[in-house]
């Protein structure tokens, strides 16, 4: 979980997300770490909770189930390719997969 949390800072920091600020509250959590936990429970075929719970005894403070939830859908398809963009260009630097 802490990788993929570093990964996803780093792919986000080069592709330079820059968001717009919203009035409101202040989001109690990153972006990236909620792309992070996403990511862990898709690749690791988790649940909610499953994926909370890892999260937890890696030291993570999570979310609220709603919260989570709610987040994960608001989610923007476009980023989310870019994400899954960069992490291809990684691997194929990386030589870990041959095309």
């Amino acid at each position: 979980m802490k990788k993929l949390y570093a990964l996803t800072k780093h792919i986000l920091e080069k592709i330079n997300l820059n968001q717009v600020k919203k009035k409101g509250r202040p989001k109690k959590y990153e972006e990236r770490f909620i792309i992070a936990l996403w990511l862990f429970q898709i690749l690791n075929k988790r649940s909610y909770r499953e994926t909370f719970e890892t999260a937890k005894n890696e030291n993570f403070d999570v979310p609220s189930l709603s919260n989570y939830h709610y987040r994960v859908k608001q989610l923007d398809e476009k980023l989310l390719r870019l994400i899954l963009k960069e992490r291809a260009k990684l691997l194929l630097e990386d030589k870990q997969i041959k095309c």
